[in-house]
């Protein structure tokens, strides 16, 4: 077999539908390149059957929050160290 025929096969689905015309017999090589010939054509009738449903969400009378961190406290073989955190303005400018 000629390992630029695999080469081929492995790049795109050109090289897939010429490595099903000159194999010989089926192998795992050709079960390969069919999937990726069959995935090529049924891509697009996926991509037109999934849907994703829209819904309306009423949000509470509170605002919108993300949480962050104030402080920076290390542990180091379960002792807390140093005594006292530290603001991380503190450890990022150092």
């Amino acid at each position: 077999m000629d390992m630029e025929l695999f080469g081929l096969a492995s790049r795109g689905p050109l090289g897939a539908l010429q490595l099903i015309i000159r194999l010989r017999r089926p192998n795992s090589a050709f079960l390969g390149s069919l999937i990726v010939l069959v995935g090529l054509a049924i891509d697009p009738f996926t991509q037109q059957v999934v849907t994703y449903p829209y819904q309306s969400i009423v949000a509470d009378k509170n605002a919108a929050s993300i949480p962050i961190a104030q402080n920076y406290t290390s542990f180091a073989d379960g002792k807390l160290c140093p005594p006292n955190p530290l603001p991380l303005c503190d450890i990022l400018l150092t």
